[in-house]
């Protein structure tokens, strides 16, 4: 076969026996071998100017001190087997297309001078591709040091950015940290320290001025809300609702107003806040905070719905207002029914509790009527209290108390019951129950006890003991009388030598020591008493011991006296007539 290129030679000697169809073979003749010399520099022209489209491997140094051109066309190939290719001075493929900067260590793509270890460069769109020619394959680019790696690419599931190991992914503009996704997934924008899964310093904004509808959802798993306006056109100013469940729950209007569950009204005062059944809220500049109820203020107070409507307002001062029931849109007519002032006065029916002198609680005016109820169950007790602590009996120390069970109205004083009205009407003081009717007052000092009232049965007035004795009053009476039924006594003893005891008494007349005036009075001596009759003298339980007389009790003495006397009259009598 004629050998036409290089490649098509042998290295042993031997076995190349002519040069395109040229003998050279041993013996062969002169003229031969000078047509052979004249084909073989034929033969290294066209290798060397490409047109034997032949290939040859150097297997030691090869050395190019000019320009090297390798192949003719486009799908020429240069194949390097050697492990290392060093290119010592560098090396630029096709006027910077590729650039190798041996002294730097760098690499241009569209740029003679690299300025990074990689350097692309492009007048228009710059793009470094990693491509995977398997679907469900993955490229990626990956930035490394010694403590992790991060990876830009593209698998099965989508794009995606990477940070091995406990590390933040950080994105930043203008030299200056701007996103921040730590280890935990927490997002941070505008700071380095997220706490949540989306931590923003700064204001955050949704949609744009001139479109349709722009809405911030907050969803977990099939259930969300969502917070937008709605565009309305010609730059108009649009609600911004709140939505749960697919419905609306809170709308924000232009002018500041709040409905939560409704459309807020239109307060001219100030923006207010509307809630559903009809409650609403609102300030009014410096003087207050209105809390109302089926009402709204829009030049004059109205009615949000046809029914009842009442106010209450907070400022210096705290106002509670009513008002029947009215037409939705209507005027509203407002009674200030009741005022806590300034100073803590209460007054209820009334606007200036001050005014009065006793003014903590006032109910009522001047003018009608005014009326307090305390309500308790039939068994229970309705008090008014007076107290001057907050523990034990200094709670209630007075009180006015009325028992359900008994029907009786109590008073008390220092935590003690000192006066009731029972179930059928007495009066019992000092006691819970009555042995007269309509009226018992009950005195106690020591161990004496004393009550007096109209006694029960009978038309008369009853002063009595603990032990039952005393006197009475009887209708159309004009003096005392006491119980002296011999059926209701026990006769201890008689009364001896009346006379010579009631001859002991001084009768004198005198006054009071402490009687400035000086009246004169006519007195039984209570010392002389005692020593003849001791029963008609009583010791009071002052410093002295001071002594009294009961002077009804001495007529006992005295009829027994006057017997005596009568006796000895009438034996002198008898004696005469002898």
């Amino acid at each position: 076969m004629a050998k036409t290129k290089i490649s098509e030679f042998d290295v042993d000697p031997a076995n190349n026996t002519d040069i395109n169809s040229i003998n050279i073979a041993e013996g062969c003749a002169p003229s031969g071998i000078n047509n052979a010399i004249r084909q073989l520099m034929s033969d290294l022209k066209e290798f060397q100017t490409g047109a034997a489209s032949d290939s040859f491997t150097v297997g030691g140094a090869f050395s190019a001190n000019g320009g090297a051109t390798l192949g003719d066309a486009s799908g020429d190939a240069l194949t390097i087997n050697s492990s290392a290719v060093s290119i010592p001075n560098g090396l630029n493929f096709d006027s910077n297309t590729l650039v190798i900067d041996a002294s730097n260590n760098r690499v241009g793509v569209g740029t003679a001078s690299p300025s990074q270890r990689l350097h692309v460069a492009n007048a228009g769109t710059v793009a470094i591709q990693a491509e995977n020619t398997a679907s469900s394959g993955s490229a990626y680019l990956n930035a490394k040091n010694t403590a992790t790696t991060c990876a830009f690419g593209v698998d099965a599931s989508g794009g995606y950015i990477e940070t091995a190991g406990a590390y933040s992914t950080i994105f930043y503009t203008n030299s200056t940290e701007r996103v921040r996704i730590d280890s935990s997934g927490n997002v941070g924008i505008g700071t380095s320290s997220p706490s949540r899964k989306l931590s923003v310093a700064g204001a955050v904004g949704v949609g744009s001025d001139s479109s349709s509808t722009y809405e911030l959802y907050i969803s977990q798993s099939s259930s969300y809300a969502r917070i937008g306006p709605t565009y309305s056109g010609g730059g108009a100013y649009t609600p911004l609702t709140f939505w749960t469940s697919d419905t609306e729950r809170m709308r924000l209007d232009a002018s500041g107003n709040l409905g939560l569950g409704v459309t807020p009204f239109t307060n001219s005062l100030n923006a207010g806040f509307d809630l559903v059944g009809g409650a609403g809220l609102f300030g009014y500049g410096g003087s207050g905070t209105y809390l109302n109820n089926n009402a709204y203020y829009n030049a004059g107070w109205k009615y949000k719905a046809t029914a009842v409507s009442s106010r209450y307002e907070m400022g210096s001062g705290h106002q509670w207002f009513i008002a029947p029931s009215g037409t939705a849109g209507n005027a509203i007519t407002f009674t200030q029914a009741m005022t806590l002032d300034a100073s803590g006065n209460l007054g209820i029916g009334t606007t200036s509790p001050s005014s009065f002198v006793f003014n903590k609680l006032v109910l009522g005016t001047t003018s009608g009527s005014a009326g307090m109820t305390i309500a308790s169950g039939t068994t229970g007790e309705g008090t008014l209290a007076f107290a001057d602590g907050t523990s034990g009996s200094d709670n209630y120390r007075g009180y006015i108390q009325y028992g359900h069970t008994s029907d009786a109205l109590i008073f008390g004083t220092s935590a003690t019951e000192r006066m009731r009205i029972d179930t059928s009407g007495n009066l019992c003081i000092g006691t819970t129950s009555a042995p007269v009717s309509n009226l018992k007052i009950r005195a106690v000092y020591g161990n004496s006890d004393f009550s007096f009232g109209p006694q029960t049965g009978g038309a008369k007035f009853a002063v009595y003991n603990a032990s039952g004795t005393g006197v009475y009053l009887s209708d159309g009476g004009t003096s005392w009388t006491a119980n002296s039924d011999e059926r209701i006594k026990d006769i201890i003893e008689p009364i001896t030598d009346a006379a010579n005891k009631v001859s002991s008494l001084r009768a004198v007349i005198g006054k009071y020591k402490t009687d400035e005036e000086g009246t004169r009075r006519s007195f039984l001596i209570a010392q002389d008493v005692q020593a003849v009759l001791p029963e008609a003298v009583n010791q009071q339980n002052d410093e002295i011991g001071t002594l009294g007389i009961a002077y009804t009790e001495t007529i006992p003495l005295l009829v027994a006296a006057i017997k005596e006397l009568k006796a000895e009259v009438d034996s002198l009598k008898a004696q005469l007539n002898k």
